[in-house]
């Protein structure tokens, strides 16, 4: 378990939310997957991931942007609205089966999701905590999707036009380990 600084009351009324290193896992096994958040509560937020020369930032009301190294992009998710074939990354311990969607394989899934390369994220059993769905949010629905909370431990991120529809699948089975067919 991570270790958080005891936060400190200050004058603004505003709050900042860092984490020096989101996907500590992968982080400390050398992948270049690691990312490190800002966020202003309410406002606007940062994900950088700097081993692969990214960041994506994004604000209420004033969209979402991809950074790769010098280039910008205007992050946009897919527009695909049919359940079946969708192309979904699946993130954390309880990997939901979804037999009529396509697995896709995707070390950074926010940036597979905001850039449409993926149609939706499912992080299930990912020990997801504030900080994680303080940037989630506003980086996904910034770029045109939605987010929900399904339980406590089940977070489905969607390109928006498919949520509804794909909202009930990640809790019908969860539990299946890494590497089950159907996985």
């Amino acid at each position: 378990m991570r270790e958080r600084n005891v936060p400190s009351a200050g004058t603004s009324g505003r709050r900042w939310l860092v984490d020096p290193i989101s996907g500590t896992a992968g982080f400390v096994a050398g992948r270049p997957e690691y990312s490190v958040d800002l966020a202003l509560e309410g406002a606007p937020v940062v994900s950088a991931l700097p081993s692969l020369s990214v960041t994506m930032a994004a604000g209420r009301g004033i969209g979402c942007r991809i950074f790769r190294g010098e280039r910008e992009e205007i992050a946009r998710v897919s527009t695909r609205d049919e359940v079946n074939g969708a192309r979904v990354c699946l993130h954390g311990k309880k990997k939901p089966v979804l037999p009529q969607c396509v697995v896709v394989d995707s070390g950074v899934p926010v940036l597979s999701l905001i850039s449409g390369e993926v149609d939706a994220v499912v992080a299930a059993g990912a020990g997801l905590d504030e900080f994680d769905l303080v940037c989630l949010p506003v980086l996904v629905e910034e770029a045109g999707g939605r987010v929900a909370v399904v339980e406590e431990d089940v977070v489905p991120a969607t390109n928006g036009a498919l949520h509804d529809a794909f909202l009930p699948l990640p809790v019908a089975r969860p539990g299946v380990e890494p590497g089950t067919p159907g996985s």
